[in-house]
């Protein structure tokens, strides 16, 4: 901060030096000149302006124009000549000064770039945390897996990070993440519905399905229960809407019940609100279906809170991005996310008191906000900027 205070303070204070010189030349220059035309004198015959009424007074005796003579020499008018001359000098000595200040205030400016380019208070590295470095286990997540700096604890390959002391910045640069293969996962498949006065809970097959798709495995799970039969789902291609139906039973489905204890969020799935319905033998989707996941919100739990985003859960929230699944409709959406941090984020930088890392733990979790992004571990990478401080006696 004191390099930046100082860079700043040098540097308006010859820009003003400058301009401020620059204006009062041209000031002097044009109250001179507006000086002399007021005394009398001509610019073109080296004259006096006879304006002065006493001077034409034809009252005047003899002895004032003794005086007159007397006093001739030291009221002589400059020639033009000696008007451009001193003029010519003053400039002279001017840029004199003017070239004096700029190689004064050039050596500073060196010096200054000289000093801080050796010996900053803070420094800058780029980590680069991808989870094809962890060491697969029957239960590896590459949405929730953390990096070991220095290896201690084993679980992953690492060589070239190092303990991290007195980092006070962190923020995320890229991201490189695979659109979700599926929209029906463990996050959305269970169901709580009522038929005919009994509930039942079925379980959706995890996979990519398009609307016409999702409704014939509805119906197919809807059935299942040996208590249930004929129950017909019909999706509208136009509205994108189910309706759900049995000629004679009443059923219902129980959204909000189900978000509670399954936490599932299948109700998106079919167009529902996140409420429980009543019974009837006949219920239509409230919206058009949403078969996508929006968002995943990466969190990092080492990082300290002021230097993450609020979110409801209190997670420390390094960022939110925009998620999107390609191919709609073939059945395989495969494509990869390539994410920057938005310029606007990078204009400051939020530092908080020194830690240590020596691990970082990547999690993330998808727009239900509470659930880990179910990406079949696919593989991800980030890179993020830390700031670490080199001069502690700033903390002092």
């Amino acid at each position: 901060m004191d390099m930046i205070h100082e860079l700043r303070e040098n540097h308006l204070t010859n820009r003003n030096l400058l301009i401020g010189t620059i204006l009062f030349v041209l000031a002097s220059y044009l109250g001179y000149k507006l000086i002399m035309g007021q005394r009398g004198y001509s610019q073109t015959n080296n004259d006096p302006i006879n304006n002065d009424p006493i001077n034409n007074d034809s009252t005047n005796n003899d002895n004032d124009k003794d005086n007159d003579n007397d006093k001739g020499d030291y009221y002589k008018k400059p020639t033009n000549e000696e008007i451009n001359r001193i003029i010519k000098d003053e400039f002279s000595s001017l840029f004199k000064t003017f070239t004096r200040e700029i190689k004064k205030t050039s050596r500073e400016v060196s010096s200054l770039n000289t000093k801080n380019l050796f010996q900053n208070d803070v420094e800058k590295h780029k980590l680069v945390i991808s989870s094809k470095d962890i060491t697969h286990t029957s239960s590896h997540n590459t949405s929730n897996y953390t990096i070991f700096f220095d290896n201690e604890n084993g679980g992953n390959k690492v060589g070239g990070y190092g303990r991290l002391i007195n980092v006070i910045g962190f923020r995320l640069l890229k991201a490189t993440i695979p659109s979700p293969p599926y929209n029906v996962t463990n996050n959305n498949n269970k169901i709580i519905f009522n038929f005919n006065g009994t509930d039942h809970t079925l379980t959706l097959t995890n996979g990519f399905y398009t609307g016409t798709q999702l409704g014939t495995e509805l119906q197919t799970q809807l059935n299942s229960p040996g208590a249930v039969s004929s129950v017909s789902v019909t999706y509208n291609t136009k509205t994108y809407k189910y309706t759900i139906s049995h000629s004679s039973t009443d059923l219902y489905f129980k959204w909000n019940e189900n978000h509670t204890i399954n936490n599932s969020h299948a109700y998106k799935l079919f167009g529902f609100r996140n409420i429980d319905g009543s019974a009837t033998t006949s219920v239509t989707s409230d919206f058009a279906s949403d078969l996508y996941i929006h968002f995943i919100d990466v969190v990092i739990p080492e990082i300290p809170n002021i230097s993450c985003k609020k979110n409801p859960l209190g997670k420390n929230l390094i960022e939110r991005i925009p998620i999107y699944m390609t191919d709609v409709g073939s059945g395989s959406p495969q494509s990869i996310l390539f994410f920057s941090s938005h310029p606007t984020e990078l204009m400051s930088q939020i530092y908080f008191y020194p830690i240590s890392l020596n691990q970082l733990t990547i999690k993330l979790y998808d727009d239900s906000t509470d659930q880990f992004f179910q990406a079949e571990n696919l593989d991800n990478s980030f890179e993020f900027e830390v700031t670490i401080l080199k001069n502690v006696k700033l903390m002092k």
